[in-house]
């Protein structure tokens, strides 16, 4: 590495440092927030981003498996409309997820919701059980990595699913 990059990169790190204690920590001071608590608010906002788009995509591969004149996509967008309460609620009766799954991703929602959505009661502050508790991180945590564990199986099951009715269309086809 050159001198000039490696001097870039020092300034790229300063101009970094200085754009979070300027404009990022006021950002969590205002919500009364430490940065432990952002580093735990951020995971569960990730967790929610994976369990929101896995049980899409499940609901939307069941419908279309079930309506061949209607594209993934378009079956997707659709979906994507519906809270995700009622996601989890249609994937449940569809037999898409356990109960237990659809448990546990309501959990990660319901938390998620308490921090995403304001409430004049609690004011400014996000006085989340979940992102302030360690206790209560870990446990809610866990129950996001159960639910998107689960959603990876119920996707690997289909897959193997669509693979063996492609393989008895071919077969039959050669008929």
């Amino acid at each position: 590495m050159s001198l000039k990059q490696e001097n870039r990169g020092k300034i790229v790190n300063a101009m970094l440092r200085y754009s979070e204690e300027k404009h990022w920590k006021p950002v969590l001071e205002c919500l009364g927030i430490n940065e432990k608590e952002a580093e735990r608010l951020v995971r569960l906002l990730m967790m929610h981003l994976i369990l929101d788009r896995g049980i899409t995509g499940l609901l939307a591969m069941k419908l279309a498996d079930a309506s061949e004149s209607s594209s993934l996509t378009k079956i997707e967008a659709g979906i994507a409309t519906v809270s995700m309460d009622k996601r989890i609620d249609l994937a449940k009766s569809l037999s898409v997820i356990s109960d237990s799954c659809a448990a546990d991703i309501k959990e990660v929602n319901k938390v998620r919701n308490k921090f995403a959505h304001y409430t004049p009661r609690s004011g400014w502050d996000l006085e989340v059980e979940e992102i302030s508790s360690d206790a209560a991180f870990r446990k809610c945590a866990e129950r996001g990595r159960r639910a998107v564990t689960s959603l990876a199986n119920v996707v690997a099951r289909f897959d193997r699913s669509l693979t063996l009715l492609k393989g008895k269309a071919l077969v039959k086809d050669k008929l």
